[in-house]
């Protein structure tokens, strides 16, 4: 979110900038950017964000006297995660790396060093986990009791759903950057009724569609369960991070497509 002439020029011109952040040691920053271009997808920005030392010791062999020394190593790379981002839409693909990168740290971090680029002047940036659609439906069924239910929701951008369209222009019309919502069950009831509710539901599925998340909490077989939007992200196999990037972009294009199919896409 941020104010912009051209928006390929702006996001492209914050990665190329080669700002980075310091984190407990490490260096963030976004490095080998390059552009692919796709006829269905777009205008695509590729590239890894990496984690790595500023400077590092590393143990070697002096082969003369095979003897072992230590030597200091600048800049040296501990993880790099390989993300696709479809210009459009902000949609990103992203190689989380075990516990090195994990999720939510490369969440994190790549936003922090996108606002950084832009010395955090009019933007703010986040990344919301895309959701198997309607998987969160198939839990809430399991429910005997629904004891509260928790949705936090910011405005799309630029895509939207007739699903959820008008819960869209209401945050919109109200000129909110985010609404947080949270219901609590009469207890001498039968639970929430979130499935029969269209609002709601409609505002669960938004969250399920990126632009969210919502939290549901009550009882399943007599056992206390929390389940939320952001358990189910969607995922897609694809070849190691050392291949080509149009190869690997190959395997994620259909799930990419598949996404773009529940929206509507708005070009603004």
């Amino acid at each position: 979110m941020a104010n912009y002439t051209d928006k390929f020029d702006y996001i492209y011109s914050s990665f190329k900038k080669g700002n980075v952040i310091l984190k407990r040691n490490f260096l963030w920053g976004f490095f080998a950017i390059d552009i692919i271009k796709d006829a269905e997808l777009g205008v695509i920005i590729t590239g890894f964000l990496v984690k790595y030392y500023p400077e590092a010791e590393e143990e070697v062999v002096n082969t003369k006297d095979h003897q072992l020394s230590i030597e200091s190593l600048k800049d040296k790379v501990q993880a790099k995660a390989r993300f696709f981002m479809i210009v459009k839409s902000g949609l990103i693909a992203f190689h989380p790396v075990s516990v090195k990168i994990e999720i939510d740290a490369f969440r994190k971090n790549f936003c922090e060093v996108f606002i950084q680029a832009n010395d955090g002047f009019f933007v703010n940036a986040d990344i919301e986990l895309v959701q198997e659609r309607y998987k969160i439906f198939e839990e809430i069924h399991k429910f005997n009791f629904i004891e509260r239910v928790l949705i936090e929701l910011h405005p799309s951008n630029p895509s939207l759903s007739e699903d959820w369209k008008e819960v869209d222009k209401y945050i919109k019309d109200l000129n909110a950057s985010t609404i947080k919502e949270q219901y609590y069950a009469n207890q001498k009831e039968k639970g929430l009724k979130i499935i029969e509710n269209n609002d709601i539901r409609a505002k669960i599925t938004m969250a399920d569609d990126g632009y969210g998340n919502a939290e549901i909490n009550g009882i399943i077989d007599d056992n206390q369960v929390t389940i939320k939007t952001k358990d189910n992200p969607i995922t897609e196999s694809a070849p190691t991070d050392e291949i080509e990037n149009n190869l690997i972009l190959n395997y994620l294009k259909n799930k990419f497509l598949n996404i773009f199919s529940r929206f509507k896409h708005n070009e603004n």
